[in-house]
């Protein structure tokens, strides 16, 4: 997607860390930003630093360039009601970043209380309210039907254990195994993408133990996670698409293509070609071959006639053109009489008849009912793949 001033964007855990500096960055992009966050006071200037970049697009706007919305994204009705602000003030969402996340200061198993504001809480910020964002922002994408982005906060967490919390490493792998199995809304034009950094300078990372953060290259700098962040909104190809971000290795896309090859199943598919009916012309007649003669000698008991096509063609109908058509023994017995019931006679009181019994396909041209095609088709090209004799 390509980003132009004017364009809107929500950005949960927007008042600080990697989610005020994305929010920062879409504004220098002239995109209008909506803040979501707890704190009020972080909140607010963040949202004033967003309408000052926005300055550099906009003379007079009718509409505030940034919103700061209160918000407890682990209530639902805080989180639909920060969707329903945005909506009235830009009335469509273009880009959606769900940043919100918190770590735990104690080990779960140590922990004595039943995890309302602890482990649990963790839990419900990292992953449930990242699910429930993501189901708001990809039911109004849909209802406007403009292409949309989501962005969801993974964790380099999330792609290798982080023993220092387990828990947060469990939401951070829920986060990316979440957003990857979301790859199919890329049919409605909506590309969910989750972002994996590993240690950044933030409330978070300052938590982590410091010959850990040592150990990977030291904390990333804040660019190299924006730059992640734009790279899943404008490649038009990234759907479901996991993108990790080191300090040693750059950005690359998490599993690789040889990685992923070793447990995806893939479907097989069949090519097909959306004609152009428009240029089609119609035939108003076709040739067949029939039987005219009743004879062990297929090519002196049949021969090829013109006859009129049935028109016009009923609705759910398709037209099928058969380019090739095979000869066994079962079309010589059947332009010889062998087929056909009743006395001697019978066979011959038909005559002309359409020839092609094995194939029970009696014309070059056949019409036949869509769902049958589609039912049948594999079984007409392996039966109609012969020679002409």
């Amino acid at each position: 997607m390509e980003l132009k001033p004017g364009m809107s964007a929500f950005v949960t855990g927007g008042a600080s860390g990697i989610g005020k500096a994305l929010s920062l960055a879409l504004a220098q992009r002239g995109l209008f930003v909506t803040i979501v966050d707890f704190s009020e006071e972080r909140g607010k200037e963040a949202a004033s630093l967003v309408e000052k970049e926005n300055t550099k697009f906009y003379s007079s706007l009718t509409v505030p360039s940034a919103l700061f919305v209160k918000c407890d994204v682990t209530i639902p009705s805080d989180v639909a009601g920060a969707f329903e602000k945005h909506m009235e003030t830009y009335g469509g969402l273009d880009v959606c970043i769900n940043c919100a996340g918190i770590g735990t200061k104690k080990l779960f198993y140590e922990d004595t209380t039943d995890g309302t504001e602890t482990w649990r809480r963790t839990v419900n910020v990292n992953l449930l309210a990242l699910m429930d964002c993501t189901r708001i922002a990809v039911q109004i994408m849909r209802s406007k039907k403009k292409p949309g982005v989501i962005v969801n906060m993974g964790s380099a967490a999330g792609l290798y254990p982080m023993y220092a919390d387990p828990v947060y490493s469990g939401t951070k792998g829920g986060v990316v195994m979440f957003t990857r199995a979301l790859s199919f809304l890329k049919r409605f034009g909506i590309r969910v993408n989750v972002l994996s950094p590993e240690f950044v300078q933030t409330d978070i990372g300052l938590q982590a133990n410091p010959k850990v953060v040592k150990s990977t290259g030291g904390f990333l700098a804040m660019d190299d996670v924006v730059k992640g962040m734009f790279e899943l909104i404008k490649d038009d190809t990234r759907a479901g698409a996991c993108l990790w971000v080191t300090k040693r290795r750059g950005l690359e896309y998490w599993p690789t293509p040889e990685e992923e090859k070793k447990y995806l199943i893939r479907r097989s598919k069949r090519n097909f070609t959306s004609p152009n009916f428009s240029s089609i012309t119609i035939p108003q007649s076709f040739e067949k071959i029939v039987v005219h003669t009743l004879s062990h000698n297929f090519r002196s008991a049949t021969k090829v006639i013109r006859t009129p096509l049935r028109l016009p063609i009923d609705p759910n109908f398709a037209l099928v053109k058969i380019l090739y058509a095979g000869v066994n023994a079962s079309d010589v017995n059947f332009s010889s009489g062998r087929y056909f019931g009743g006395k001697g006679n019978e066979a011959g009181a038909r005559l002309p008849f359409d020839a092609g019994f094995e194939n029970f396909i009696p014309s070059w041209l056949l019409i036949c009912p869509l769902h049958f095609l589609l039912i049948t088709h594999t079984s007409v090209v392996s039966e109609l793949s012969g020679f002409v004799p």
